[in-house]
């Protein structure tokens, strides 16, 4: 059970990096996959989020 937490803490840090790292290229806050901007409701929740809703839905169907 602490192995399974460590590795989400350390999922969440490299989350954490690449939001740093897209705000550095100017391009916070925009979906990696459609390059829309993520709401900012989602990012309020989630400052780390890669995707919006849309693309976030379907990479978890598929």
């Amino acid at each position: 059970m602490a192995k399974a937490s460590q590795q989400r803490r350390e999922a969440q840090r490299a989350r954490a990096r690449r939001a740093l790292k897209r705000l550095e290229e100017g391009e916070g806050g925009l979906c990696i996959d459609c390059l829309e901007p993520i709401a900012k409701s989602r990012l309020e929740v989630d400052p780390s989020a890669e995707r919006c809703i849309a693309c976030a839905e379907a990479q978890e169907q598929g």
